[in-house]
């Protein structure tokens, strides 16, 4: 009998300490979509003159490992991601409600130590398993009324299958569990640096990226060590406008401007999506918004707008985004 693609999800636990696997997930979660769980996959070099017309040889040369799983933003869940990709987070208790705690997470304008993981992953009663990981980027999106879906890239180090890379039991189960959606999201938008205003979007997408990188030595085609560069995060918000103001102010400043600037324009956004106690806020200052005339159609119907933008900034003190995760798990 064949093997069925449905049978796959993912667990995910943090280390205490680079070469210090899990010895048990702290919490599996269901993918979404494809389910894609990727594996080993070797890097096959072939370079020989051989007076043949085709090939005759081939060796390894470098193995990567790692996992790319989406999944539904399961709050619990979310917040170890998030550690795991900026690695700075403070927690405090979440008003009187009792019960609660506010995660607040940054990028720190100096440290760039974040944590090291093992995930286990599976394709029905076939199992493999990756041990010193980072979360090397995250998509945060959503479309309409459509749940949250978080795309999470891991890079790792060591990579196991079979009996080597079984599961072993515990961790809290997200199957069934309730996961964020946009029904009542509540946006605020700036496009040039004036004060936030409520605005009703169709569409949010924040990247961001910590270009994690595997380093190969002599002696083994698993990588040695994982280097992290710069943080980088970029965003696309959709708006159907009844003007086309937010174009104005993006190449002349303001919303009556007339003249194109030569100087970045920056703006500012937040989003905060709920499920019940549980909420996610993201907010960024400095977003250099790029807004492109829409194109007109034959057919009508309502314009609409990208707001994109390829970088956000930080400055000397802050990095560039502010995630806040209300939940109840009292740690991460």
């Amino acid at each position: 009998m064949s093997l069925n693609k449905l049978i796959s999800n993912l667990a995910i636990a943090e280390q205490t300490a680079q070469g210090t696997p899990a010895t048990a997930p702290t919490y599996i979660v269901p993918l979404v979509g494809s389910g894609a769980v990727a594996g080993v996959s070797p890097t096959v070099t072939i370079d020989e003159e051989t007076g043949q017309t085709y090939a005759i040889n081939a060796y390894v040369e470098e193995v990567a490992t790692g996992f790319d799983a989406p999944t539904r933003a399961y709050p619990p869940v979310l917040g170890l991601l998030l550690k795991g990709l900026l690695g700075t987070v403070k927690t405090t208790a979440a008003g009187d409600t009792g019960g609660l705690y506010k995660h607040v997470f940054t990028v720190s304008p100096t440290d760039m130590a974040t944590p090291w993981c093992t995930i286990w992953g599976n394709m029905e009663s076939d199992e493999v398993k990756t041990t010193d990981a980072k979360v090397g980027a995250i998509k945060i999106s959503f479309e309409g009324n459509k749940p949250l879906e978080i795309a999470t890239t891991y890079a790792a180090l060591g990579a196991s299958f079979g009996a080597d890379a079984a599961r072993p039991k515990g961790g809290t189960e997200m199957a069934g569990m309730k996961y964020l959606t946009p029904n009542g999201c509540e946006v605020s938008l700036d496009v040039a640096g004036a004060s936030l205003e409520a605005r009703k979007i169709t569409k949010f997408e924040l990247e961001m990226s910590r270009n994690v990188n595997p380093e190969y030595f002599s002696g083994s085609p698993l990588p040695g060590d994982l280097s992290m560069g710069k943080f980088e995060g970029k965003t696309t918000i959709t708006v159907k406008p009844s003007n086309l103001d937010d174009f104005r102010k993006s190449i002349t400043g303001k919303a009556d401007g007339t003249t194109v600037l030569g100087d970045v324009v920056e703006g500012a956004f937040k989003v905060k999506v709920k499920q019940g106690d549980a909420s996610l806020e993201i907010e960024a200052s400095r977003v250099p918004f790029a807004v492109n005339w829409p194109e007109s159609d034959a057919g009508g119907g309502a314009v609409e707008l990208e707001l994109a933008a390829d970088n956000l900034l930080g400055t000397y003190e802050a990095g560039p985004i502010t995630i806040t995760l209300t939940n109840d798990v009292a740690s991460y």
